[in-house]
């Protein structure tokens, strides 16, 4: 693969995250609310965090194009949290992770690429 071949699918990826994150907000925002009246199907939480993996990687490929790199710790932290709530059956502490941790994180890390 060439440097502008790498560079190109660089952007893309970029491109992608920008989209993936415009959509996982409200997603998130959703599955937390859902938690909260025990109407969320377990895959959905998965598909979340899976999801906030997948950005951090993918932001951080990017980070010479979008000029931003996510603190990979803090997804890491997300995730587990995520995971911890699941382990323990708690939809309450999964919902919190989204709504004070997963979703604030996504907005800052929109803001920062956009």
């Amino acid at each position: 693969m060439s440097e502008a071949d790498d560079t190109r699918t660089r952007r893309e990826l970029a491109e992608s995250a920008r989209e993936y994150l415009a959509r996982f907000i409200p997603s998130a925002e959703w599955l937390a609310g859902a938690l909260r009246r025990d109407e969320a199907a377990p895959g959905l939480i998965y598909d979340v965090s899976e999801g906030i993996a997948w950005l951090a990687k993918a932001l951080t490929l990017t980070s010479a194009e979008t000029g931003f790199a996510p603190d990979a710790a803090q997804a890491a932290d997300i995730v587990r949290a995520i995971y911890y709530g699941v382990d323990n059956g708690d939809s309450g502490y999964i919902a919190d992770a989204l709504e004070y941790e997963a979703i604030p994180a996504a907005r800052s890390w929109l803001d920062a690429i956009c």
